[in-house]
């Protein structure tokens, strides 16, 4: 291999190798280093046009990195590249004060990046040598978003032995959209199944798990999710913060307390984000929205905005349209959020008849959640959060007295009934 024109350091495997073959592509010789300490002796040598640095690497970190490489004579022409998910203000301040000539936060955009680095040091000093791709070891490039159903029943999944056409397993739906890392909404046991699959293919090893609340429903699949226990993995874990336990504190408890069902602490990386009501950005050009629900304990209903699509993910809450209730502010808050959404996934855990025995409760009917995607305005809706104790006759009644509802109203959303195995295209 002749000099590298691009030394990058990356001790994460995966987003390190992916950068690699992205700038090898792009025409540049490249070297790929894991760790720091070698990195002066090797540069001062070879005279990178450009070094790539994380901020979070172990032994040297990437601004001391970055401040020892600034002090090189040999290196004065080096341009120097923060590559980091650590993109706080401060951060990106004290990086181009330690001498970075550029920041690029994590997750980056897999097609602007080789453009970023070129604007700064150049084209190639070699011309790219077309050879015939490899066999493919990923899946193909998505085209356009999808949603997979991976659980959609409330409260506990079907016991063994119980078989339904709509599924068995507690809530999960994954969301992919093309160049993001994989969205999980939820950790009941549906993740399961999903953890499996993903540990057997290298498109997926960065995760956003979004979780609502910390009900058990919601978050008893994520102790044995299978991606837990693989090193490659890096698993960024959104949600609330509850007066009686802390996110952080709560995904402790399921990975490395007695309670955990783990034998091991986990060996994935854990990256927490604890999220309250209000607007944040989840990757490039993805906005996560978040409201508090009408449901006991603390929890959040989610909104993502995303090329023109807007997804609403609420599976535990309970509205109530008529005027003059006590939770009138609460549905017109609710109502504007889920505002002219393409899918919104609602809870319709009852049928009007069993709401009225189970009534702030903290659920909805699938009378209920229709009149609020009427209100709303959405395209379409999809009835989520199944009564365990409802046998599939009785919720292809519910799916079809919801769905004769709907066709008698002028701009009323397509009706869909959650099962697993489902996937959507928003």
């Amino acid at each position: 291999m002749s000099n590298p024109e691009i030394i990058i350091i990356d001790d994460d495997p995966i987003v390190g190798q992916l950068t690699f073959d992205i700038l090898q592509e792009a025409g540049f010789q490249t070297q790929l280093l894991q760790e720091g300490r070698k990195l002066l002796e090797l540069a001062k040598r070879v005279r990178p046009r450009a070094i790539l640095l994380d901020i979070m690497m172990p032994g040297i970190d990437g601004l001391s990195l970055c401040r020892m490489i600034r002090k090189e004579t040999e290196l004065k022409d080096s341009k120097i590249v923060i590559i980091s998910a650590k993109a706080f203000p401060l951060d990106k301040e004290r990086a181009y004060q330690q001498g970075a000539d550029l920041f690029i936060e994590k997750p980056y955009n897999i097609d602007t990046l080789a453009p970023k680095i070129a604007a700064i040091i150049g084209p190639p000093h070699t011309p790219t040598i077309k050879t015939p791709a490899p066999p493919p070891t990923r899946p193909p490039t998505l085209q356009t978003a999808q949603l997979e159903i991976w659980g959609c029943r409330g409260i506990a999944p079907l016991s063994t032995g119980q078989q339904s056409r709509y599924g068995s397993r507690t809530p999960c739906i994954s969301l992919e959209i093309p160049g993001s890392p994989l969205i999980i909404l939820d950790a009941g046991t549906g993740i399961l199944p999903l953890g499996e699959m993903l540990v057997k293919s290298p498109a997926h090893q960065r995760l956003k798990i979004l979780l609502t609340h910390f009900h058990l429903d919601h978050i008893q699949g994520l102790g044995t999710f299978a991606c837990a226990r693989d090193s490659r993995c890096t698993l960024e874990i959104y949600g609330p913060d509850d007066p009686e336990r802390d996110l952080k504190e709560m995904v402790r408890e399921i990975f490395t307390s007695v309670l955990s069902p783990m034998a091991n602490p986990p060996k994935a990386r854990l990256e927490i984000h604890p999220i309250a009501e209000g607007t944040a950005e989840l990757g490039p050009q993805i906005q996560l929205h978040a409201l508090y629900t009408f449901h006991p304990s603390t929890t959040l209903a989610f909104a993502l905005e995303f090329s023109g699509k807007k997804i609403i993910y609420c599976p535990d809450s309970e509205v109530q349209i008529e005027p003059g209730t006590a939770f009138l502010d609460y549905t017109e808050k609710l109502t504007r959020f889920c505002e002219n959404a393409d899918i919104l996934i609602h809870d319709a855990q009852y049928t009007p008849e069993d709401y009225q025995k189970h009534k702030q409760l903290g659920h909805s009917s699938w009378e209920m959640a229709l009149e609020l995607g009427l209100q709303a305005k959405a395209k379409k809706l999809l009835l989520f959060h199944h009564n365990p104790a409802y046998s599939d006759a009785q919720l292809d009644g519910l799916y079809e007295a919801c769905r004769q509802k709907a066709q008698a109203v002028p701009g009323a959303p397509q009706i869909l009934m959650a099962q697993e195995g489902q996937k959507i295209i928003p």
